[in-house]
């Protein structure tokens, strides 16, 4: 009895695949991430083409993607990821910040968005977060959504809400 009751107290170790065009983006990710007691870091690919692939080989709990990558870009292997291992979530670490990338990328299918600005806390709080059924926005981009979505919503629905 007792022995069960340890086993379902462990936590589950969470599979992470790093996919970024820099070694030292991978380095330091995979050191910081390392130093969590269930993080494991199952492999590592510097295109979207490598992503694709070992995220079908290794079905990570999460792939950690970069945008910029050669031979395929981080949306369309998020696309593709999504497609063939829907229960892979994808969490994006990017530089860019515009919407056109922001929208491309949830559309996609990624569970969240980071811009390489943030510190080792916000990412390892964002994996557990994603892994939770969150979806991970900074508030900024989240405003910037929020804007966006204001701009382009129909008018019908601006005309239902004068009378609440």
């Amino acid at each position: 009895m007792a022995e069960s009751k340890i086993a379902t107290n462990r936590k589950k170790t969470i599979t992470i695949l790093l996919a970024d065009d820099h070694p030292m983006m991978r380095k330091a990710l995979r050191s910081t991430l390392e130093l969590q007691g269930d993080f494991e870091i199952v492999g590592e690919a510097a295109d979207g083409i490598e992503a694709v692939k070992q995220a079908l080989e290794l079905m990570p709990d999460i792939v950690l993607m970069d945008i910029s990558m050669p031979r395929l870009n981080g949306l369309e292997a998020t696309n593709q990821i999504k497609r063939k291992c829907p229960n892979t979530e994808v969490l994006v670490l990017t530089v860019h910040n515009d919407n056109e990338h922001i929208l491309g990328i949830l559309k996609s299918g990624a569970a969240g968005y980071l811009t390489k600005s943030v510190f080792d806390e916000a990412v390892i709080a964002a994996i557990r977060a994603v892994i939770a059924g969150e979806t991970v926005l900074p508030k900024s981009i989240f405003q910037e959504l929020f804007r966006h979505v204001l701009k382009y919503m129909p008018s019908s629905i601006n005309e239902n809400t004068k009378s609440i």
